[in-house]
């Protein structure tokens, strides 16, 4: 059996700056979401925060799923033979 090494500080801070890049990705697509339903119904700026506030709680959610959850499940799953 091969023993993986840590990764190396590069693909830490990419790793790191892609959960960064998820979450204002995320609240800026949700925000222009919200700005084209305001022009739609003239509700300025209601929608906008609304949207940006849900696509940063969306990108913080995959962020917290990718580093919390994800690491304890591939604990409790038994080892491959």
């Amino acid at each position: 059996m091969r023993k993986e090494s840590a990764p190396s500080t590069i693909a830490q801070m990419s790793l790191q700056a892609g959960h960064g890049i998820t979450i204002a990705a995320s609240a800026a697509l949700f925000a222009w979401l919200g700005s084209l339903l305001d022009d739609r119904l003239g509700t300025r700026p209601i929608f906008v925060l609304l949207g940006a506030f849900l696509g940063f709680g969306a990108g913080f959610y995959s962020m917290y799923r990718r580093l919390v959850l994800d690491p304890s499940q591939e604990r409790d799953e038994p080892p491959a033979e």
